[in-house]
């Protein structure tokens, strides 16, 4: 036992060193593993992704408002047809008049706002009805959009023979859960008041020729993948009465067929999509192809072009080199032959543009066309060693500094009396 201790007091002792030496890096990976364990257990990922979505489909859809069906009209002119309407629809062979012997003298849904006539229809049908969501109805085609779930819709009609209890007796229990989970709900009425609402404007756009009989329809909110936020079309996906429906089982069989064929709908327009990309994508490649092919033919020409351009040059070069040669030749063999020294003979040396020095003797009676001549029958090159077009040449004197012109007179004349030097200049343009 007392071995036992003794062991147990050095490995007490050996902690105590331990963490005496290595105590900061144990209480650093202490506060990483904690802030670790703290991010790991935060918030569910999804869940915080699903509500930025919801919150991004709602913003979406205050934009939507401004684009899309609807849109404020002319209260009077609104009422007036809404009135036409119904009287050509009571009128109409194919629409069945109200079972009730008695008409109903109350209306069970004044006229009220959207989240009042929720709030209140809610609270009627109990807490086994769907989950009707209590915002505006562009709102919920925003949400249906990002979250690509149909959207179940009862419209309640003012006249209409289905009562509250009939109601709640079809959407109660396993319908109302099942459409809660699988549906995104919302209701309205098809009341057209003085105000409007918006269960009326969406009855009349999907084309619904009776309002006298409450509907519960499945809507589907379709747009194609890069369109634009407003860029959406509401697709139906079936709508049958209230009336038409005698139990749950019915509502319930009626909701699992219209899930199925949303479904179907939405498998046929994701295989349209598809392949809608794969064609852009291979338009896109194609262009993408061809464009770089026609960049390569027009690089290639302008190659082409400048190659030509230099040999042309060069060609154009070499034949002028060759015609001045052959001019200076000509010239060369046309002047006179270099006088001896004597009376009446001076010496002139004759500096040229790339430093080149020559001495020649003529008479001082010589004309300057003779000098000119002896001039440029010279091979005259700049300092870069190209050559000089004649042309581009003067002659001028250094003291007194004097141009001399080809036309006037002799060297005597032009005050060349004595051994001198003279400069070949080369003339440059002014800009």
């Amino acid at each position: 036992g007392f071995r036992t201790v003794l062991l147990s007091m050095d490995s007490a002792n050996s902690v105590a060193r331990l963490f005496q030496d290595y105590g900061w890096y144990v209480a650093t990976g202490a506060v990483i593993a904690y802030v670790t364990w703290k991010y790991a257990t935060g918030p569910d990922t999804v869940e915080m992704e699903r509500r930025r979505r919801l919150r991004e489909a709602r913003r979406r859809a205050e934009r939507l408002k401004r684009n899309t069906f609807f849109k404020a009209v002319d209260l009077k002119r609104r009422s007036e047809m809404s009135r036409r309407r119904r009287m050509e629809a009571d009128n109409s062979p194919g629409v069945q008049p109200s079972s009730s012997s008695t008409p109903q003298e109350t209306e069970p849904f004044p006229q009220m706002d959207t989240k009042s006539f929720l709030s209140s229809l809610t609270e009627s049908l109990g807490p086994d009805a769907p989950t009707f969501m209590p915002d505006s109805i562009m709102d919920v085609f925003a949400i249906a959009r990002v979250q690509r779930r149909p959207l179940f819709v009862y419209l309640h009609a003012p006249t209409g023979v289905v009562s509250i209890e009939n109601l709640r007796g079809l959407l109660g229990s396993s319908p109302g859960q099942y459409l809660s989970q699988n549906f995104i709900c919302w209701a309205g009425t098809m009341r057209d008041s003085q105000h409007g609402s918006e269960g009326y404007e969406l009855a009349k756009h999907i084309g619904i020729p009776s309002f006298t009989h409450s509907l519960l329809m499945v809507l589907g909110v379709v747009s194609d993948e890069g369109t634009a936020e407003d860029d959406v079309a509401i697709q139906v996906v079936a709508i049958k009465t209230a009336a038409s429906f005698r139990s749950p089982v019915e509502v319930l069989q009626w909701a699992v067929s219209c899930q199925d064929a949303w479904g179907r709908i939405g498998a046929k327009r994701q295989m349209e999509t598809s392949r809608a990309r794969i064609v852009r994508d291979q338009n896109s490649e194609y262009e993408q192809a061809l464009a770089q092919d026609e960049q390569r033919l027009q690089e290639e020409r302008q190659a082409r072009e400048r190659a030509a351009n230099i040999e042309r040059k060069r060609a154009e070069a070499k034949q002028r080199a060759e015609q001045q040669k052959r001019l200076r030749q000509a010239v060369r063999d046309s002047l006179p032959s270099e006088p001896a020294q004597g009376e009446g003979v001076i010496s002139l040396r004759i500096v040229f543009p790339d430093g080149n020095k020559k001495v020649r003797r003529f008479d001082s009676e010589s004309s300057l066309k003779a000098l000119f001549e002896y001039v440029m029958a010279q091979e005259i090159v700049d300092s870069d060693g190209g050559d000089i077009d004649p042309q581009r040449l003067r002659i001028v004197t250094r003291f007194p500094r004097k141009i001399l012109q080809s036309s006037k007179g002799n060297l005597r004349d032009n005050g060349i009396i004595r051994d001198s030097v003279l400069c070949v200049e080369e003339i440059f343009e002014a800009n």
